[in-house]
C-alpha cells in the first residue's frame, strides 16, 4: 500500500543498485539506512526532486571502514552512478548517490 499523495520516481537503475549498495554495507558489517529521496530541501539542480538520488547514513561506519566502504560502492555501481561523501566528518555526513548515465 502506498499513502495517498506519496510520488515516488523509481527507476529500474535504483532496482538494480539498491540491492548492490545494501551487499557493500553488509559487507562491511553495517546496515544501509535510506536517509533521504525526493523529500526534504536539497541543493539547487539536485537529482533528488527527480528521484535520481538518494543518501545513505555514515554516522554508524567506523571512520576506519568509511573510505574502503564508499570506494566498494564506487566501483561496485560502475560509471552510470555518482558517489559522493558529502559533509564529511560534519553531523549530516552521508553518501550521496545519484544515477547520471555518461
Amino acid at each position: 500500500m502506498i499513502k495517498r499523495g506519496v510520488r515516488l520516481h523509481l527507476s529500474t537503475a535504483w532496482a538494480v543498485a539498491m540491492p548492490i549498495i545494501r551487499e557493500v554495507y553488509k559487507d562491511f558489517g553495517y546496515t544501509a539506512v535510506i536517509t533521504s529521496g525526493i523529500e526534504g530541501k536539497h541543493k539547487s539542480g539536485t537529482l533528488h526532486t527527480e528521484g535520481k538520488a538518494f543518501d545513505f547514513r555514515t554516522k554508524s561506519v567506523q571512520r576506519q571502514d568509511l573510505h574502503p566502504l564508499v570506494a566498494h560502492v564506487v566501483e561496485s555501481l560502475g560509471d552510470e552512478f555518482d558517489v559522493l561523501l558529502e559533509q564529511q566528518n560534519q553531523p549530516n555526513e552521508h553518501l550521496h548517490v545519484e544515477f547520471q548515465p555518461k
